[in-house]
C-alpha cells in the first residue's frame, strides 16, 4: 500500500497512513463531516451548508472524534429534519 495526499506527503504503508490522518484530524474532521452529511441529505453539500459542516466538524472534536456524536449531530440538525 502506498500513496500521496494532495499536500505531496506520501506514505508506504498503511502505519505511516494512519499517522499522517492523525496529524491532520481537524482537516480530517471537516471532510469526513462533508461526506456524511451529503449521504445524509441524499444531495451535494453547498456554500449555504458551510456554516453546519464548520459546527459538525466542530462537535466531532469537542467529542474526542467519535463518529457516534457526528452522527448525533448531524440528525438533530435543521437540514436533516427538513430533508
Amino acid at each position: 500500500m502506498s500513496g500521496t495526499f494532495t499536500d505531496g506527503t506520501k506514505f508506504v504503508t498503511l502505519e505511516q497512513y494512519k499517522a499522517l490522518l492523525v496529524a491532520k484530524k481537524e482537516k480530517f474532521a471537516r471532510a469526513f463531516s462533508v461526506k456524511m452529511t451529503t449521504y445524509a441529505l441524499g444531495r451535494p453539500v453547498g456554500y449555504t451548508d458551510s456554516a453546519m459542516i464548520e459546527s459538525l466538524a466542530e462537535s466531532l472534536k469537542k467529542n474526542d472524534y467519535k463518529i457516534r456524536s457526528l452522527i448525533e449531530a448531524i440528525a438533530a440538525s435543521e437540514a436533516f429534519g427538513t430533508k
